[in-house]
């Protein structure tokens, strides 16, 4: 984008060819700016403050190990809540929810009950 703007093209221009919100394109060049024209500092992430992520990766192991291992006598498949509740009892977290359970199953093509292929 800064190349872009440098060569002498409109933020509408760089947005269009990019595929970027304009707002996007003018937050970078403002940013440009703010960091004294210095592009490391502009396009390097930023601090950013708030709750850390809950699943490290030994988290995302124990998930993916209780969600392909055999259920609990008398169920056919693991369930989400199940999951977080074995993760939570087992001490891993200190809580977890079902939602974050199955966001993490889903981005590592895992699903309870099933092992997956690959």
């Amino acid at each position: 984008m800064l190349l872009l703007l440098s060569d002498g093209l409109t933020a509408e221009e760089v947005a269009d060819k990019s595929g970027a919100a304009l707002s996007t394109v003018y937050k970078i060049w403002n940013r440009y700016f703010e960091e004294g024209k210095d592009i490391e500092k502009t396009i390097r992430e930023k601090y950013r403050s708030g709750q850390p992520p809950k699943l490290t990766e030994v988290v995302k192991a124990h998930i993916t190990a209780i969600a392909c291992s055999r259920p609990p006598e008398g169920r056919s498949q693991w369930s989400l809540k199940m999951i977080a509740d074995k993760v939570v009892k087992l001490g891993y977290v200190e809580g977890i929810s079902t939602e974050t359970v199955r966001k993490y199953l889903k981005k590592s093509s895992s699903s309870p009950g099933r092992r997956s292929a690959g």
